[in-house]
Order: structure tokens, then sequence, then C-alpha cells
């Protein structure tokens, strides 16, 4: 049952990024929280309006992926890597998403990007220092 709900999400998720605008609002919840570089903190009808203006990824590479399922929530947790028409390098970022159950479908409920760029740019937190060295160490 968690693969098939699993299976569900990410085709979600990936419908967002290339699907149709008409898709998209069908599945973020009128209440749903976006913050992406740029455009700042969207909310509902912002985020739809959004969509609507900025050109649509044709292609979205998903790798990394995590699942946490709980109680009819999920978050998903990945990295992208999208390409837009007449853009030569892919926009490339982390990104979380919330899913609750929704009037018997599973809606987006929040969503965001960090684009890698920025990353490499920010310091690591104190109480984050050295945790990907500790954790590739333990794999």
């Amino acid at each position: 049952m968690l693969e098939t709900i699993e299976k569900t999400l990410w085709a979600r998720e990936r419908d967002l990024w290339t699907g149709a605008i008409e898709c998209c609002a069908e599945r973020i919840a009128p209440f749903c929280l976006m913050a992406f570089p740029g455009a700042g903190i969207l909310r509902g009808k912002e985020i739809i309006e959004g969509l609507k203006s900025a050109p649509r990824w044709y292609a979205v590479k998903m790798s990394g992926q995590k699942v946490s399922e709980h109680h009819g929530a999920a978050v998903l947790a990945y990295r992208a890597e999208a390409r837009r028409p007449r853009d030569d390098e892919p926009y490339n970022c982390l990104c979380t998403s919330c899913w609750v159950v929704r009037r018997g479908s599973w809606q987006m409920i929040q969503h965001h990007q960090t684009p890698e760029a920025m990353l490499a740019e920010m310091p690591a937190p104190d109480m984050l220092a050295g945790l990907g060295a500790a954790m590739a160490a333990s794999a």
C-alpha cells in the first residue's frame, strides 16, 4: 500500500512541474503555501496565477527521493533538475513538498525550492557542520 501511495505522490509531484495548469489547479489545495526564489512566498490563487505567467518546465529529473508518510499526510524531499524551453542550463534545486488527503484525493499544501547555487553561498549552521561527512561515513 505504501508503495502505491509513493508512486501516486511522485507522479503528482512530476505533473506539477511539467503538467498543464488545469492539472496543477486540481492538485494544489486552496490554502497551499509555496516559497520560490525570486517570487517569495505565495498562497492559493497566487500560486496558480504565478504558474500561468511562468514558462512551463518540459522535463524534470528527480533524484535522492525521500518520503515520510504518516496518517494521511506525506512529505517528499528530493533534488530536481528541470529544463525549460530557451534555457541553456538546467535549474537545479532541493525541494520539499507536503501532501494531504483532502476530499478523497492527495493535494499539495506546501512546496519549497532552494536553488543549489544558493546552497554553495550559504554557510552551514554550526549544528549541521560535518553532518554530511558523518552520514557518508555511516553509509
